[in-house]
């Protein structure tokens, strides 16, 4: 046993060594090795699948590895990381490119894009509204009205800041370390890939997509009419000032504001976290991919961590982060016969071997992912719901001309990392 793994026990003591350089200019509460310790054991469960511990299947071991690989990325300059998941975009598609007509029923198909298309619609909604939420709320614009009280934040605090005595600014530190959220967006990425690779036995990539966008459109929806519904103050001073420029007097400037990117998010789009909602159904689909019991716990150990920082930092409520967690667990189950819609299930499908992809093969796939690339690093912002929106009528009518084809998929692929990069 100890032969092994004993590369596991070495990375055991070297995880928290590493946090521990990384981190080494913030102050260093009492408690620093039982915080880095503790922090550690997620990324050290899916180290110990990479492995093989416990037998592990090849598409577990690829998805723990995009696990370990997104969190030393994360720790590179931001361009080179988004370069990463761009190329490794553009690998996915070329490798995957069908070697003939694929075997999945054309309804799954239309439903798959039918679902993107309403997944992006809920979106744009969705950010309209976060602007539209807090520029009809006057007390929030005139002044900063006195937050909820929040029990589940006052007891994290108290844990956290009288208990293990740690400071905040090293808190955000150590998020921005896991930066959990671009976990789950590369770790839902190899998914896909595995997925699509048949590499996954009884699963498709068209199944799981239906159900994952059709879970995370009802829960955006359920958010916007949740927080329009009723207006919570934030627990930010002077939010709107920060967040927004003064309500105008004509309607085309309203909508033009309302396109902007809420990135950073709002001052009252509450109740229902829309960071909870994301990351709740990135972490379903990939856990539900993996089968995996440690890398089960590793990505929901993680959530949690991501979660409870983000309420200890004022963020949000913590019954906005229990909701989101909640009622997204709830809606996978519920969504889970949607995968059987894809019943010839894309299973048997031949692939085109790598020595066969020919130069327009490769600059086919290779510039749409270098144009999602520059569109995130390069493009004001503000232009981007545009973007989005002229992709999705292109794409619609590429699909009445051609069909779905492989291509397209990838197309879809790219607009879709490209706008988590946004928006996230």
């Amino acid at each position: 046993m100890y032969k092994r793994y004993k590369e596991a026990i070495v990375v055991a003591f070297l995880l928290p060594s590493c946090l521990s350089v990384y981190l080494s200019e913030s102050p260093k509460p009492a408690n620093w090795w039982f915080l880095l310790v503790f922090l550690s054991i997620p990324l050290f469960l899916s180290i110990l699948v990479l492995l093989g511990y416990g037998n592990a299947q090849p598409h577990q071991r690829c998805i723990a590895l995009g696990v370990v690989g997104t969190v030393l990325g994360n720790q590179l300059p931001n361009f080179v990381s988004i370069a990463l998941v761009f190329i490794g975009v553009a690998m996915f598609g070329l490798s995957s490119i069908p070697d003939g007509a694929s075997v999945s029923g054309n309804k799954a198909k239309v439903l798959a894009v039918l679902a993107s298309i309403l997944t992006a619609v809920v979106f744009l909604f969705d950010n309209f509204s976060v602007w539209v939420v807090a520029a009809t709320y006057t007390p929030g614009i005139t002044g900063t009205p006195t937050p909820l009280q929040d029990n589940g934040r006052i007891v994290e605090s108290y844990i956290l800041d009288d208990i293990l005595d740690l400071d905040r600014r090293l808190m955000s530190k150590l998020r921005a370390v896991l930066n959990v959220q671009w976990v789950l967006v590369a770790t839902v990425g190899v998914c896909l890939g595995v997925l699509d690779l048949q590499m996954v036995n009884k699963r498709t990539i068209y199944g799981v997509c239906i159900r994952a966008l059709l879970m995370l459109a009802s829960l955006r929806l359920i958010r916007v009419i949740s927080f329009l519904l009723t207006v919570l103050p934030s627990q930010n001073p002077h939010c709107y000032r920060a967040h927004f420029p003064p309500p105008p007097g004509d309607w085309f400037s309203w909508i033009q504001i309302g396109m902007l990117p809420q990135a950073h998010g709002g001052c009252n789009d509450l109740i229902v976290s829309g960071h909870a909602t994301v990351l709740t159904t990135f972490c379903c689909v990939a856990t539900s991919v993996a089968g995996n019991r440690l890398v089960s716990i590793s990505l929901w150990s993680m959530l949690a961590i991501d979660f409870l920082i983000e309420v200890y930092e004022g963020f949000h409520y913590s019954v906005d982060m229990w909701m989101g967690a909640l009622i997204g667990t709830m809606m996978w189950q519920i969504m889970s016969p949607l995968e059987n819609i894809d019943d010839q299930g894309g299973l048997n499908k031949k692939l085109k071997s790598l020595s066969s992809v020919t130069t327009s093969d490769i600059l086919a796939y290779s510039i749409p992912a270098a144009a999602a690339f520059v569109s995130v690093v390069l493009l004001p912002k503000e232009f981007f719901p545009y973007i989005v929106i002229l992709c999705l009528l292109f794409f619609g009518a590429q699909m009445i001309r051609q069909g779905f084809t492989h291509h397209l998929q990838h197309l879809l692929i790219c607009l879709l990392f490209a706008t988590l990069n946004i928006f996230l």
